[in-house]
């Protein structure tokens, strides 16, 4: 992955995190994925700093990350890994 492509996924993840705080969203569930290791917010930017391969999907609407999927290292056997959160809804109080 080049600099560019690091640097873009992270101001991308650090725009929708600031865009999900905004919602006041606290108190929710959400269904999670996950195929090797997880973070969410945070495992985006520490990915984007050191993974070979990054793509991440966020929700259209309430901006969380709906899907990560990448590499560590190509050529590396079993260090890819993929997380999925959907079916994400917020408990009103």
């Amino acid at each position: 992955m080049s600099a560019s492509e690091r640097n873009a996924i992270l101001t991308e993840a650090r725009a929708r995190r600031a865009a999900w705080r905004t919602r006041g969203i606290t108190d929710y569930r959400v269904r999670v994925a996950v195929g090797c290791f997880e973070g969410m917010f945070a495992f985006i930017e520490q990915a984007a700093r050191s993974a070979d391969v990054l793509a991440v999907r966020y929700d259209r609407c309430l901006d969380y990350p709906t899907e990560i999927r990448g590499d560590q290292k190509v050529g590396r056997v079993d260090d890819w890994f993929w997380t999925t959160a959907t079916g994400l809804r917020p408990r009103r109080k």
